[in-house]
């Protein structure tokens, strides 16, 4: 197979695949009970409406010097629980970012200045879910299920170290979620979920 054909067609599938999991995430019952306890939240998540995430922002701007609104500010998803929790960002990595608590601020702040009066005072929380192997293993040991803050709250949630099962039994968001784990091997099952929550969006 020709390398350049092959690196444009993984590109495409990869970029597929990402759109694709920004519906997944914010609806698996497994994330968000993981995210209520890294959070420590009173109520759970319940059902998420997804927010506008297609962000420009003069205050981004400014602190890079730009004169011009930055408009290259697209976090995955931003949601709004129906349970009165705080507002919920969430970012898909199938590769490690280290500026991710960088990103989240950067994100918060932007939002925050397009759509005043939705964030609370104790800020967004962000849900770093990432599915790959290229992070170190002690950052990802370390990292898992650990709540940061650098003004900006988030959580990071690798994949691998999920309870399979738990992912397994959870319905077709989580049995999706499954399936992006590096140790993934069933893909029939993968296209098998993929027509199903196809056609049910």
């Amino acid at each position: 197979m020709d390398e350049e054909y092959k690196i444009s067609r993984d590109k495409a599938v990869q970029a597929h695949w990402d759109s694709f999991f920004k519906v997944l995430a914010p609806q698996s019952s497994v994330i968000k009970k993981l995210a209520k306890e890294a959070f420590g939240l009173e109520r759970e998540l319940g059902a998420m409406s997804q927010m506008p995430s297609d962000l420009a922002s003069r205050r981004v701007a400014a602190a890079l010097h730009l004169k011009r609104p930055f408009k290259e500010l697209r976090p995955d998803g931003v949601f709004k629980s129906q349970n009165s929790n705080p507002l919920v960002g969430f970012e898909y990595q199938s590769t490690h970012n280290v500026g991710m608590g960088i990103r989240a601020f950067l994100y918060q702040e932007a939002f925050d200045e397009n759509h005043r009066d939705l964030i609370p005072a104790d800020g967004m929380r962000f849900v770093i879910l990432y599915s790959g192997r290229d992070a170190p293993r002690t950052f990802r040991e370390k990292q898992h299920l650990t709540v940061t803050k650098q003004s900006v709250e988030y959580v990071y949630i690798d994949l691998e170290q999920v309870d399979a099962q738990k992912l397994e039994t959870d319905g077709i968001y989580s049995t999706i979620l499954r399936l992006a784990r590096p140790d993934a091997t069933d893909f029939r099952a993968f296209e098998h979920a993929w027509v199903l929550v196809s056609t049910q969006n």
